[in-house]
Parts: structure tokens; C-alpha cells; sequence
């Protein structure tokens, strides 16, 4: 009888020990996810903030509506280029990212 007994208790030992590894590597599994997760969202504002500052760059140099000096028209058109230099960083990080 004794013999039934410990051969069930080293059975449930290595089940224990089977269940308590599975759950190591879901764990593995669920921060290297996150990880994963947090980097695709640093790589799309990166991409966002890229495309605005060149938005804004362009928009500066040529300027944009009908502001009578060089500095207004630099001014307004590096306010709207980052706007849209913005929107096109947000539409191509879900478009292709």
C-alpha cells in the first residue's frame, strides 16, 4: 500500500513541477509581448514626429497662403506642414506598420 501511495505522490510532484514550468514560460511569453508592443508604438511616434518635423520643415521653406513677409509665411506654412507632415506619419504607421 505504501508503495501505491508514494508512487502517487511523486506522480503528482512531477505534475506540479510540469504546471509551475508552463506557467514560467506563459509568463516569458506575455512580457516578451509587451516588449514587443511597446517598441511598435515607440517605432510609430517616431515615425509620426519624423514625418511632422519634415512637414515642417518643407512647410518653412516654401511657405504656405499669402503672408507678406518671409517670417510670417515661414512661420504659418512650419505650423501646417507639421500638421500634415503628421497626418501622413499617422496614416503610413497604419498603413504599412
Amino acid at each position: 500500500m505504501a508503495g501505491l501511495i508514494g508512487l502517487g505522490q511523486k506522480i503528482k510532484q512531477e505534475a506540479k513541477a510540469g504546471l509551475l514550468d508552463v506557467a514560467r514560460q506563459e509568463a516569458s511569453n506575455q512580457i516578451a509581448e509587451e516588449q514587443l508592443a511597446q517598441a511598435k508604438a515607440a517605432q510609430d511616434a517616431s515615425t509620426i514626429g519624423m514625418t511632422a518635423g519634415v512637414g515642417a520643415a518643407l512647410g518653412a521653406t516654401y511657405g504656405v497662403g499669402t503672408a507678406t513677409s518671409a517670417a510670417a509665411g515661414g512661420m504659418a506654412g512650419g505650423a501646417a506642414g507639421g500638421a500634415i507632415g503628421m497626418v501622413v506619419g499617422f496614416l503610413l504607421t497604419k498603413l504599412f506598420g
